[in-house]
């Protein structure tokens, strides 16, 4: 089953490239979770993200899938206030943060397999620069996008199991409530799925895919699903520093004293900004 699996996904069978992902998730909860909590509920929306799918994967003529929507467009949307940067996330995958493959442990403050980030809760760390931050932050890429966020006063979520992103991220935005614009960064290995769930629920996501570290085959993904990952992952220099960029041009404002300090309040597992004082 599973070779007859390769081989509709190598000829693209009906426009979908997930028939080996769907029969290998066969017995495990996430893909039944989302079938009902979102698909069944949101019968014509899903319908729609489905055709949408099955558009970019006409258009990739076999390429990588880098999402639902172009990164440029997204930097133009938030650049022209077509979307307020309230409406946008950015979320990387808990895999970012700094690890030990020597001691198989994550020296994190907030520890490794959750939501979590201090440079969010605690407001101060945004006054400095991330060279002044303890160790590890002050070298942590996800500490430099979590500032990234707060500087452009946008949603932060970092991504941990598929159950957790169908409802932190998908479910929510479905039901009108979540972020409809967003900048993904996960294991190429879940590009095709990921932007399967963002065409559904009506995502304008662009997927960044790391280059180092990452999840290789079905038995890689399951394991970090749980939180069984002992290694980094890396984003590819250039696309990072083109990110920080981008981002950094867009900011609002910038955290330079105790007046210009932007709070978030973490909710549902996703950094969410609460004022500006």
């Amino acid at each position: 089953m599973i070779k007859l699996a390769q081989w509709l996904d190598r000829k693209e069978f009906l426009n979908y490239r997930l028939w080996e992902f769907s029969l290998r998730n066969l017995f495990r909860f996430f893909p039944y979770h989302f079938l009902f909590r979102i698909v069944l509920m949101h019968p014509l929306k899903a319908l729609r993200g489905i055709f949408k799918y099955q558009k970019l994967v006409r258009e990739a003529k076999g390429g990588d899938l880098t999402g639902t929507g172009k990164l440029d467009e997204i930097f133009d949307q938030l650049k022209t206030g077509l979307i307020d940067p309230s409406d946008f996330v950015l979320a990387p995958g808990f895999c970012m943060k700094p690890y030990d493959e020597d001691k198989t442990v994550s020296p994190c403050p907030a520890e490794h397999f959750n939501h979590r980030c201090l440079v969010l809760e605690k407001p101060s760390m945004l006054l400095n620069d991330q060279q002044q931050w303890q160790q590890p932050c002050n070298v942590c890429s996800l500490g430099t996008l979590a500032q990234l966020s707060a500087k452009l006063k946008a949603n932060f979520h970092i991504m941990t199991s598929a159950h957790d992103i169908t409802n932190d991220l998908f479910l929510p935005t479905i039901k009108n409530r979540g972020s409809r614009l967003g900048i993904f960064l996960l294991c190429p290995y879940s590009t095709d799925a990921f932007t399967w769930g963002l065409a559904i629920c009506g995502i304008d996501g662009f997927l960044i895919s790391f280059c180092k570290g990452d999840c290789l085959n079905h038995e890689d993904f399951t394991r970090a699903d749980i939180g069984i990952k002992q290694k980094q992952t890396f984003i590819e220099e250039t696309i990072f520093d083109h990110l920080k960029t981008e981002l950094t041009n867009l900011a609002q404002t910038k955290v330079q004293n105790e007046q210009d300090r932007v709070q978030y309040i973490y909710k549902n597992n996703v950094y969410k900004i609460k004022s500006n004082t």
